[in-house]
Order: C-alpha cells, then structure tokens, then sequence
C-alpha cells in the first residue's frame, strides 16, 4: 500500500449512498482486472467523528468500510469492472485484529473467491500505516444495476472518472 495517499487519483461511488454519504467519504480505485486480488484499492480518511470514547477509530466505522470494500470487490468482480451490478450484503464476518486511529486513513483491499449466477464470494484486509486492523470475509448477491436503481426516481448508475476531482460526485 502507499506510503502517502493522493486522494485525487480515487474516486468516489456515484449514485450517492446516503448512509456511505454520512459515513464517508469512502474512496476506491481499480487498477487492472477486478476479477483479480489486489485490484480494488479503498480508503477512509479517519476523522474525529469515526472515533470512540477512546479516541480510536470505532469498531462500527470499521465494519462500515470492511462491508463498502467487500461490495466494491464482490461487485466488481461479478460485472467485470463495469460498473453495471449491484451488490448487497448477504453476510459479512470482520475480525478485528488491532485498533485503528483517528486522523490516520484506512485502506482496504481484497479478493474475490468465486462468483456464481447471483452471488459474489470475496475477502480481504483493512490497514492503517502497513498494520493490519481487520480482516474482513463476505458474500453479496449481485443484480444488475439498472433493475436495482429502477425504483430510484432520475437515478443514473454512474462511476466517478478520474476527470472527476475526488470528494465530488457527478450527477
């Protein structure tokens, strides 16, 4: 992973998530062939708000961003990297192996196992500075975006391009 983090070679996930919206901003990149481990490359920027009573990172903000990466994974490996499926958590296990701090990013990373008719196989790791935080296993079922955003009224499925400045989103 990167010593330093460009956040404008990232983007962000358009259409807008309302709870990733609150949470985040949650980044992503794919470098490569998203059926392959290691192409999919996410980060949260820790803030004081991500943190507990104890001033790390909360175990919810971790588990939120393990569950974001395991969709951007899964997801991107059943379309291809097309952007075109949509996937929904069906279970997700994170075991939390050190604490996180605030102020420092997180970035996570994953692989994904085997993808079926309707559902996506993946896991992968949540690290802070080269420490691993998490690790994160999980399942989604996928469908395809256009089914999944037709109920949304003047929703567009669209990725944020690199032509898209990080921490924007397109319309």
């Amino acid at each position: 992973m990167p010593d330093s983090i460009d956040l404008a070679r990232y983007a962000v996930f358009t259409p807008p998530d309302p709870f990733e919206d609150h949470t985040g901003p949650f980044y992503f990149r794919i470098d490569g062939d998203a059926s392959k481990a290691g192409t999919v490359h996410c980060v949260l920027p820790t803030e004081p708000r991500h943190g507990n009573y104890a001033g790390g990172v909360h175990g919810g903000a971790i588990l939120t961003f393990a569950d974001y990466a395991l969709c951007l994974v899964a997801g991107r490996a059943a379309d291809g990297g097309t952007n075109t499926s949509f996937a929904m958590t069906v279970s997700i296990a994170v075991e939390f192996l050190n604490g996180g701090r605030v102020g420092v990013p997180l970035e996570a990373t994953g692989e994904p196992l085997q993808v079926t008719g309707r559902l996506a196989f993946a896991r992968g790791s949540l690290t802070q500075e080269g420490k691993t935080i998490a690790l994160w296993s999980g399942v989604c079922r996928h469908v395809a975006r256009t089914k999944a955003m037709a109920h949304v009224p003047g929703s567009k499925p669209v990725m944020s391009t690199s032509s898209t400045p990080a921490g924007s989103t397109s319309p």
